[in-house]
């Protein structure tokens, strides 16, 4: 497949992951302007794991640099990308089973299903041969 021909699945994730970087900024825009007391519960999630809302702003910031960076990289078939996005995804899994210690509920039971689903087949999708092919990934031979 040549560099040109950006698999579905590539074009896919490079727009979710966009999305989910610019949805998570102005999430912690507005906890900022609002303030916690809105949503008191997640209010003092965020505080209890982030240590403060100051932190989590500036860690919404670097989410959205570093989601929008994999997004571009994505995008035009960069080799860091397809790493990257493997790392990345293995750590919103683990990210996910520890938020499982702070939060419960049965929604979030079946979301973090649903979550872990969804990146497993991420990484799955990653090493398939047309989409490690596009990154430059394929196998010598």
């Amino acid at each position: 497949m040549s560099k040109h021909q950006r698999p579905r699945g590539v074009s896919a994730l490079a727009m979710f992951l966009a999305l989910v970087g610019v949805l998570d900024f102005l999430s912690a825009v507005f906890l900022f302007t609002v303030g916690p007391g809105f949503f008191p519960v997640v209010g003092e999630a965020i505080v209890d794991f982030f240590g403060g809302m100051q932190s989590y702003g500036v860690a919404s910031l670097a989410t959205l640099l570093v989601q929008l960076l994999l997004a571009y990289g994505l995008w035009n078939g960069r080799g860091y990308a397809w790493a990257v996005t493997l790392f990345l995804m293995a750590g919103y899994m683990i990210l996910a089973v520890y938020a499982q210690f702070i939060f419960d509920g049965v929604l979030f039971v079946l979301g973090l299903v649903f979550f872990l689903l969804f990146n497993s087949l991420i990484i799955y999708y990653r090493f398939k041969p047309h989409v490690k092919a596009f990154f430059g990934k394929a196998p010598r031979g």
